[in-house]
């Protein structure tokens, strides 16, 4: 009987036993769950954080940029600049007005209309977002961009109350103003002119020069290459156009005298027969070779006895003019100044050497109607400016309207930078 006794206390203690483990197991597994669902939400969290982060960057860009477009929308419709640019992008980035009067172009673009939306995203993620601006700065950064610096601070709470997260953080962007339309061409000239600020391609890069030679004094010609060696000299009598082209060769002694001279100008590598009247280059080393065929040059046969002639590649600095395209400067107004409608670079009280200068292209505005000044240097904002008209000089190869004056321009001189000091005409 004892025994039967004692078998059912050790059945029912060993029962007892792996309930209470099965329990504790059981109460295990719900808590790992319970971890692992409150670690869910707070990757969860942490990765929203990350991505509010991200696109409050790229809010900023695309809300600034658009500020900007509203501010030069009205700047070409009043023909009046903005008083104080920094503190108007502000405003219109985050209250979608301009002195106080509501901008079509910034509805739905503002910060706080960006907090909204995300705000409407955190919901469908299951979670109650607050999210305060703190302070919002623009800053010029250099010749090219602006600088949005935004302090925020964050609440992301679980709706179902799991987890909640709070931080302060800031984001910085920068903001390229490459693209967006120059104030400064329609403030001048009464709203007829527009150029976009596009930055050149060919910095450092505006004119080559590709062989030297002995000139004959007659002056420059530009026009388009055509490469004939002196074993094919006969083919030069088929040239179409031959007062267009400068004739490039190893050797012109053995062409036809009559022939050379219905050509443009002549670059040699050796001599040149008698009675050439065209402007030429002769002992000209290595011509053939580094003369593209069929590509306009540039040929100075130096007016100046004893100088050498030269051949020039200009094309890029003719496409830098013709397009007015921008390159840095430490003299030309920033584009915040130039917002302001300002013909200085007062910003470069802040930061040093963000200033812009392009080539007005007095041909288009010739076109478009308005009087152009052709002795005045086409740097544009000492061409709209009245009171100053610096010493300039044509140069040659490009169009007869276009000046360059040498004033100083990023420690050193503008027709250092733009490379036509030996181009330049003397009058």
């Amino acid at each position: 009987m004892k025994k039967g006794i004692m078998f059912s206390f050790i059945i029912f203690l060993f029962a007892s036993i792996l309930t209470s483990l099965i329990l504790i197991h059981r109460s295990m597994i719900v808590h790992k769950r319970e971890l692992l669902a409150i670690q869910t939400r707070v990757v969860a969290m942490n990765n929203f954080f990350d991505s509010i982060s991200r696109d409050l960057g790229k809010a900023s860009e695309i809300i600034v940029r658009r500020a900007v477009s509203a501010s030069i929308s009205r700047i070409i419709s009043s023909g009046v600049p903005l008083d104080d640019a920094i503190y108007r992008l502000k405003e219109l980035s985050l209250n979608g007005t301009l002195n106080g009067t509501d901008e079509v172009l910034m509805e739905n673009a503002t910060l706080p209309e960006w907090v909204d939306k995300i705000k409407i995203v955190g919901l469908q993620k299951g979670f109650q977002t607050n999210i305060s601006i703190t302070n919002f700065e623009l800053e010029p950064y250099d010749s090219w961009n602006l600088i949005a610096k935004i302090n925020f601070s964050i609440e992301i709470a679980d709706l179902k109350g799991i987890a909640n997260l709070s931080r302060n953080a800031s984001v910085e962007k920068l903001i390229s103003i490459e693209g967006l339309e120059d104030p400064l061409y329609p403030l001048y000239t009464q709203g007829y002119a527009t150029n976009a600020i596009v930055r050149t391609p060919f910095k450092g890069n505006f004119t080559m020069l590709l062989v030297e030679g002995i000139g004959n004094g007659r002056d420059w010609v530009y026009g388009k290459s055509i490469l004939i060696d002196s074993v094919h000299a006969d083919d030069a009598d088929d040239v179409q156009d031959k007062d267009e082209k400068i004739l490039v060769t190893d050797n012109a002694s053995v062409f036809d005298i009559a022939t050379l001279n219905d050509f443009k100008g002549l670059v040699t590598e050796e001599n040149t027969p008698p009675g050439l009247t065209i402007p030429s280059i002769i002992n000209a080393t290595n011509a053939m070779n580094l003369i593209p065929n069929n590509t306009n040059i540039l040929l100075d046969s130096n007016l100046n006895f004893g100088d050498p002639g030269k051949v020039w590649f200009i094309e890029n600095l003719k496409e830098h003019v013709e397009n007015s395209y921008y390159h840095e400067s430490s003299e030309g107004p920033s584009f915040l100044d130039r917002l302001e409608g300002r013909l200085t670079c007062n910003y470069c009280n802040l930061v040093p050497n963000i200033g812009l200068e392009s080539f007005v292209n007095k041909q288009y505005f010739n076109v478009i109607g308005l009087p152009i000044e052709v002795e005045k240097t086409n740097v544009d904002y000492i061409y709209f400016n009245n009171t100053r008209d610096p010493s300039s000089n044509g140069v040659k190869g490009l169009d007869s309207t276009f000046r360059i004056d040498n004033e100083p321009l990023l420690g050193t001189f503008r027709r250092n930078i733009y490379n036509v000091t030996n181009d330049l005409i003397i009058s």
